[in-house]
């Protein structure tokens, strides 16, 4: 049974949850206390009950009525003083059935009041007619308009916090209609005139396509295609272009301190901490930076908003190499570039590439503050195959080395292609940098391909004349996480887990990743990659609490072992230590590979030995990872699924990247920034690793600048800058213990 379904009720202008008349706390041990009082006269399925009593605010006195059943509030006397029958508990006991009638109804005038300063619990508790509350003096126009109201309000399946801020909104509409020009208020309150006031409109080109002839619409001018000449109205394929230089220009002109974002520090040579210290980028684009150049990483996915990859649309967008991790990771900086509203084919594919390819072209040609050259791609491995025109599997599907793959015969019968670690081959098969170099495409006649290469793809059509391996990273969040650590997950059998389980879901996750655990037993095979990642870096020793872990002990030691390999590579990493975790990540793979056999090396076990390399090559893992695309997805994915509509989608976009522009995002009233994260006080844990041994700390309190910390040690309080460099924390229970664990610094968060 519900304990009554009560909810607190605010009435704009004031704050109290009581009747002024009592001004202290309301008191909840009466709820306990006279369950079974009245238990008999309450449904247990009711929604907002109490006695079987509706709650309705009155506009002019906010009186209740009851609408669903004869159980009025006389009723609700009558219950208090006897009427009913009273609780079989208190039949032999008159006395004390009384004394609890009457604190029920004490309950009941504290607590059920809507907390409106004019209204007295009389009032409330007292029985009504209809005609004494009814308005007879209306105004139509405002009849109108408040039934629109509730309309929209139904329709729309508005919270009751966004239906106050409609009314607050258009009340505040309504005074400055008194205050300034009301046809031009009139006019940018339609939804033509709301996406012109923001420019929305203008950011965004519907640009026709002829996948027949690859072309496309260049110029509102050109009416037909110019190879076919099929009218471009008559053609539906098409994309949404978003011009870069429009995008630049807008962003500067509402943040014009936009461009000093893109600032490198001073950087150690021996360190790879970023983007910009992998070998590929100092060795081919750190003069052209230099030069005031910068550099974009394109990110490329298909998205599926109703989980059916024949109703999706895919999305092309860059983030900025040359601003700090912290900085580029948050919406603002994400930059939609090309969105097509549907499924593609590859020749979609390839001319929406060209467009893309066309347009940076442009800009280069016509901004003249900076010139930018797209310098990495990341994405899945069908992704990839799709915008570098690679082999998505067979024999040579690497784009970072020509070792060949091997068919094998699986227990099924089947055979397929493996790529098992052999050590015999040589160092120079493993990476092809040096020779898929600048001439490489000089070196290919006609259609013979090599190491994988399908065709020649428009993204390489760049000045700088990159080759597959020059210009992708291997993505560590599918390829890693839900592919190899997935894989090795799966080597322990489900009963273990099950037990895993029973510990694990007591845990809970920081606040700022906006998740809770599942089941690891019944969700293994569909586990999101920040799932496993939490799962494998913060509460993998679980494990060793389970009956019978002696049974698995080998093969939690083999993730654990590529557990430490992965922290090693996620953050900062020396280059000195590189041959030293290339070979721990060897010795690894063979033990894995000698405990489930070559039929699981698979292109996710081929990758994971390539994860070293392709660390020294393009940075470490934590900038080399789909998580800021795949956040972007999620923008885009909630307003597609409301309305079913691309351009919609991207009209949201824009809007909530102007939120976050404009500063009018709000936390939550228990959020704050603390470092660069968002967190909740009196739940997340934070750590200063600065010093040794690291100390931890919960937050108390905060304000617009400030953090209030708590030592988890001595209990000590400190107040420090919210700007603080903190690292967010896991808390892991254990045994009855608590277990706190910093996390990597650049995990990640979408903000």
């Amino acid at each position: 049974m519900k304990q009554f379904g009560l909810k607190r009720q605010t009435v704009e202008g004031s704050s109290s949850i009581v009747n002024s008349k009592y001004n202290h706390e309301p008191n909840y041990e009466p709820v306990n206390k006279f369950r079974k009082t009245v238990a008999h006269c309450i449904d247990d399925d009711s929604l907002l009950d109490i006695g079987g009593i509706d709650i309705n605010y009155s506009s002019q006195n906010h009186t209740v009525e009851n609408q669903q059943c004869n159980c009025s509030a006389e009723g609700l006397e009558n219950l208090c003083s006897g009427s009913h029958d009273s609780s079989p508990t208190n039949e032999n006991n008159p006395s004390n059935a009384q004394s609890e009638q009457d604190d029920l109804l004490q309950f009941f005038r504290e607590y059920w009041s809507d907390g409106d300063d004019g209204i007295l619990d009389e009032e409330v508790l007292s029985s009504h007619s209809f005609s004494s509350v009814v308005n007879d003096n209306v105004n139509v126009n405002v009849d109108t308009l408040m039934k629109k109201i509730l309309k929209f309000a139904v329709t729309s399946s508005l919270s009751e916090n966004c239906l106050k801020m409609v009314l607050n909104l258009i009340r505040e509409a309504i005074q400055l209609i008194h205050e300034s020009d009301k046809q031009e208020l009139s006019d940018k309150l339609t939804l033509t005139g709301f996406y012109k006031y923001f420019l929305l409109s203008s950011k965004t080109k519907k640009i026709p396509m002829c996948t027949h002839c690859q072309t496309y619409q260049k110029n509102p001018d050109q009416k037909s295609c110019p190879k076919c000449g099929k009218l471009w109205k008559d053609i539906k394929t098409h994309c949404f272009l978003r011009p870069l230089k429009f995008q630049f220009e807008e962003r500067i002109f509402r943040e014009p301190q936009f461009l000093d974002q893109f600032k490198l520090d001073n950087r150690d040579p021996q360190l790879i901490q970023d983007r910009c210290d992998g070998y590929i980028y100092k060795n081919i684009h750190k003069k052209f930076v230099d030069e005031g150049g910068k550099t974009m990483t394109l990110f490329g996915d298909g998205v599926a908003p109703f989980k059916s990859s024949q109703q999706s649309f895919y999305e092309f967008s860059v983030t900025f190499n040359e601003m700090k991790p912290n900085v580029r990771k948050k919406r603002k900086n994400n930059f939609l570039w090309l969105l097509f509203p549907n499924k593609p084919s590859q020749e979609e594919i390839n001319l929406c590439l060209k467009i893309m390819m066309d347009d940076l072209n442009v800009f280069n040609d016509q901004f003249k503050q900076i010139s930018l050259r797209l310098e990495r791609v990341i994405a899945d491995l069908p992704a990839r195959s799709e915008i570098l025109l690679f082999q998505k599997s067979g024999y040579y599907f690497c784009h970072l080395c020509e070792i060949r793959g091997e068919p094998v015969q699986l227990p099924g019968g089947t055979t397929q292609v493996r790529y098992p670690l052999r050590r015999d081959i040589s160092s120079n098969q493993r990476i092809v940098f040096g020779l898929r170099d600048r001439h490489f495409w000089n070196n290919i006649s006609g259609k013979e391909l090599s190491w994988g290469v399908r065709g020649y793809s428009p993204i390489l059509d760049q000045s700088w004349k990159p080759t597959p391996t020059t210009i992708c990273s291997y993505d560590s969040m599918h390829n890693l996480y839900e592919g190899i650590m997935r894989d090795m997950m799966e080597m322990i059998p489900f009963q273990y887990w099950d037990e895993f389980d029973k510990e694990y879901l007591k845990q809970k996750f920081p606040s700022f990743l906006h998740r809770h655990p599942r089941s690891v037993s019944k969700n293994l095979v569909h586990l999101k990659a920040m799932e496993i990642y939490m799962i494998i870096h913060y509460y993998l020793d679980l494990l060793q609490d389970v009956k019978n872990f002696s049974m698995i002990e080998l093969k939690y030691k083999i993730i654990k072992r590529m557990v430490v390999v992965i922290d090693k590579l996620t953050d900062a990493i020396n280059i000195a230590d590189l041959n030293s975790i290339n070979e721990e990540l060897r010795g690894i793979l063979e033990d894995y590979q000698e405990m489930v056999g070559i039929a699981k090396a698979t292109m996710n076990f081929h990758v994971a030995s390539d994860m070293v390399r392709n660390a020294s090559l393009y940075g470490p893992l934590a900038h080399n990872t789909a998580f800021v695309g795949e956040n972007l997805n999620f923008t885009l994915t909630k307003p597609f699924i409301s309305s079913n509509s691309a351009r919609y989608s991207i009209m949201f976009f824009d809007m909530a990247q102007l939120c976050d522009i404009f500063g009018l995002s709000e936390l939550k009233p228990s959020e704050c920034v603390c470092g660069h994260f968002v967190l909740k006080k009196e739940r997340d844990v934070v750590a200063d690793t600065s010093c040794t041994p690291a100390k931890y700390f919960k937050i108390k309190s905060f304000t617009d600048s400030t953090v209030t910390l708590q030592n988890l040690s001595d209990r000590s309080v400190i107040e420090v800058s919210n700007k603080e460099p903190l690292v967010p924390c896991v808390t892991v229970t254990r045994k009855g213990k608590s277990y706190f664990i910093p996390m990597h610094k650049n995990v990640n968060q979408y903000i």
